[in-house]
Protein backbone atom coordinates (compact mmCIF):
# COMPACT_ATOMS: atom_id res chain seq x y z
CA UNK A 1 0.00 0.00 0.00
CA UNK A 2 3.03 2.30 -0.28
CA UNK A 3 3.55 5.14 -2.75
CA UNK A 4 4.68 2.86 -5.61
CA UNK A 5 1.21 1.30 -5.79
CA UNK A 6 -0.84 4.20 -4.41
CA UNK A 7 -2.64 4.81 -7.73
CA UNK A 8 -3.70 1.16 -7.92
CA UNK A 9 -4.98 1.15 -4.36
CA UNK A 10 -6.91 4.42 -4.78
CA UNK A 11 -8.76 2.79 -7.69
CA UNK A 12 -9.37 -0.47 -5.81
CA UNK A 13 -6.92 -2.37 -8.02
CA UNK A 14 -4.50 -3.84 -5.48
CA UNK A 15 -3.01 -7.30 -5.92
CA UNK A 16 -4.31 -9.75 -7.13
CA UNK A 17 -6.60 -7.54 -9.27
CA UNK A 18 -3.63 -5.59 -10.66
CA UNK A 19 -0.18 -7.16 -10.91
CA UNK A 20 3.26 -6.19 -12.14
CA UNK A 21 6.43 -7.73 -13.51
CA UNK A 22 9.69 -5.92 -12.85
CA UNK A 23 13.18 -7.02 -13.88
CA UNK A 24 16.59 -5.48 -14.51
CA UNK A 25 18.99 -7.78 -16.36
CA UNK A 26 20.55 -4.94 -18.33
CA UNK A 27 18.74 -5.22 -21.67
CA UNK A 28 15.25 -5.76 -23.02
CA UNK A 29 15.97 -9.20 -24.54
CA UNK A 30 17.38 -10.59 -21.27
CA UNK A 31 14.44 -9.13 -19.33
CA UNK A 32 11.90 -10.62 -21.75
CA UNK A 33 13.60 -14.03 -21.66
CA UNK A 34 13.50 -14.01 -17.86
CA UNK A 35 9.79 -13.21 -17.86
CA UNK A 36 8.77 -15.92 -20.34
CA UNK A 37 10.96 -18.55 -18.66
CA UNK A 38 9.62 -17.80 -15.16
CA UNK A 39 6.32 -19.60 -14.54
CA UNK A 40 5.12 -16.89 -12.14
CA UNK A 41 5.91 -13.98 -14.49
CA UNK A 42 4.71 -15.83 -17.58
CA UNK A 43 1.37 -16.43 -15.81
CA UNK A 44 1.00 -12.64 -15.41
CA UNK A 45 1.68 -12.09 -19.10
CA UNK A 46 -0.76 -14.81 -20.18
CA UNK A 47 -3.36 -13.94 -17.53
CA UNK A 48 -6.84 -12.55 -18.04
CA UNK A 49 -5.95 -8.88 -17.52
CA UNK A 50 -7.35 -6.67 -20.25
CA UNK A 51 -4.80 -3.81 -20.01
CA UNK A 52 -1.04 -3.68 -19.82
CA UNK A 53 1.58 -0.94 -19.70
CA UNK A 54 5.30 -1.55 -20.27
CA UNK A 55 8.24 0.77 -19.68
CA UNK A 56 11.95 0.04 -20.09
CA UNK A 57 14.77 2.37 -19.08
CA UNK A 58 18.49 1.81 -18.49
CA UNK A 59 18.16 -1.97 -18.81
CA UNK A 60 15.21 -2.22 -16.40
CA UNK A 61 11.65 -3.06 -17.42
CA UNK A 62 8.34 -2.86 -15.57
CA UNK A 63 5.06 -4.20 -16.93
CA UNK A 64 1.77 -3.56 -15.13
CA UNK A 65 -1.46 -5.50 -15.74
CA UNK A 66 -4.99 -4.46 -14.82
CA UNK A 67 -8.59 -5.38 -15.69
CA UNK A 68 -9.42 -1.64 -15.87
CA UNK A 69 -7.79 1.28 -17.74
Amino acid sequence: TGSVHAGFHRRGLGYPVAVENEVGYGNIDANFNFWVNSSLHRASILGSHQYSCLECSNGNCVQEFSPNP
